[in-house]
C-alpha cells in the first residue's frame, strides 16, 4: 500500500511542477507603448530583417553570438570579457532608469537593421552588426534625430534628450 502512495506523491509533484500558472497577461502602458513603437516589422518597406521605430521610446540592441564573437576576436578575451561585464552592469542600470521613467523599451530580436522614421519623413538606418558594444541603446522621439546615449550616465543622457 505504501508504494502506491509514494508513486502517487511523485506523480502529483511531477504534474504540479509541469503545470505552470499562466503569465500575467495584463497589458501595462509600457507594453502597449512599446508595441505601438514598432511599425509592422514585416512590412514591404522594412522587411523582416528591419526593426521599424515610429514613436517615442528607447531601443535596446543586443548583439547576437556571431557579432559578439567578432568583438571577442577583435579585442581579445581579457578585454572583451572585462568590457562585457561593465556593459552588463550599465545596461542593468539603464533598464532600471528607463523603467522608473515609464519609458517604453523596444528590444531587437534577430533584425539586422534599425529604421527610425521621424514625423517629417526623414529616415535614419542603423546597421546592427557595426555597433561597438554587446548592448547598445538608442533614444527616439519622432520630432528629433535618434540618439545613442552614453549608458554610463543614463540619467543625464535621458534628461538631455527627452526633457530639453
Amino acid at each position: 500500500m505504501k508504494p502506491k502512495f509514494v508513486y502517487l506523491f511523485v506523480l502529483m509533484v511531477f504534474l504540479t511542477a509541469c503545470n505552470q500558472p499562466a503569465a500575467d497577461k495584463k497589458a501595462t502602458p509600457n507594453k502597449i507603448a512599446a508595441k505601438k513603437a514598432l511599425n509592422a516589422q514585416g512590412n514591404k518597406k522594412g522587411g523582416k530583417d528591419t526593426l521599424i521605430i515610429t514613436t517615442k521610446c528607447a531601443v535596446r540592441v543586443d548583439l547576437d553570438t556571431v557579432q559578439l564573437d567578432k568583438l571577442r576576436k577583435k579585442y581579445g578575451d581579457n578585454a572583451f570579457y572585462t568590457g562585457a561585464d561593465d556593459n552588463v552592469y550599465y545596461s542593468y542600470i539603464a533598464d532600471s532608469v528607463l523603467k522608473a521613467k515609464d519609458m517604453p523599451v523596444v528590444a531587437n530580436k534577430e533584425q539586422k537593421y534599425l529604421k527610425f522614421v521621424r514625423d517629417n519623413g526623414v529616415v535614419t538606418l542603423v546597421k546592427i552588426d557595426t555597433l561597438p558594444q554587446p548592448s547598445n541603446y538608442y533614444f527616439f522621439e519622432p520630432g528629433k534625430t535618434p540618439y545613442q546615449p552614453d549608458i554610463t550616465d543614463i540619467k543625464a543622457e535621458y534628461q538631455r534628450y527627452f526633457i530639453k
